[in-house]
């Protein structure tokens, strides 16, 4: 018999915001390089988006118990496999379809030629910064009832003595005092 649905939006446990975290390191690594003007810049760009989009597809699966549910795996590399069957699954148990997903479909073809045809990504790193973005924003509201300012290291730490230095240090970095922040890190 399969499991019963979450109810969503759903506040992530703390394996699942580890993986968010993960995902949003992933994105400011991925947008760190989309500012620098070198064709192995953009190169990297382009991937680090794709890996993100096809990383937090996995992250929801976990979330929503997708196999558990439907008996159905996600062990496919194709990203619009993946994002096909969850945006099937949430439509027709939640009635919420995942945004941007021509865009996220066409984002693995540009990767595809960037990765297999030697094609600079150039004109088309502005357009996907922002849809990727946009998309990681989206599904943290609607599936883990989070915004991105939450999403903070800080929030896994569970010794509280640490985690006053943790979030300090976070607020320093937010308020670009850094080297603040690294007295916190050390403290």
């Amino acid at each position: 018999m399969p499991n019963s649905l979450i109810i969503l939006p759903q506040k992530p446990d703390n394996v699942t915001m580890e993986l968010i975290i993960r995902a949003k390191l992933l994105l400011e690594h991925s947008l760190s390089h989309a500012n620098e003007s070198s064709p192995i810049d953009r190169m990297i760009t382009i991937h680090g988006l794709d890996n993100t989009v096809e990383y937090i597809l996995r992250i929801i699966g976990h979330h929503i118990d997708f196999e558990a549910v439907t008996g159905k795996n996600l062990d496919t590399p194709e990203l619009t496999a993946i994002a096909g069957e969850l945006n099937r699954f949430l439509y027709d148990n939640y009635s919420f379809k995942l945004p941007y997903l021509t865009e996220i479909k066409l984002l693995r073809q540009v990767r595809n030629l960037v990765q297999h045809g030697v094609v600079d990504p150039a004109p088309d790193l502005p357009r996907f910064t922002v849809i990727v973005s946009r998309f990681f924003k989206k599904v943290l509201e609607k599936i883990f009832d989070i915004c991105e300012k939450e999403i903070r290291i800080s929030s896994i730490v569970k010794q509280v003595e640490v985690k006053r230095f943790v979030i300090d240090a976070e607020e320093q970095i937010d308020n670009k005092n850094y080297l603040k922040a690294v007295i916190a890190c050390r403290d």
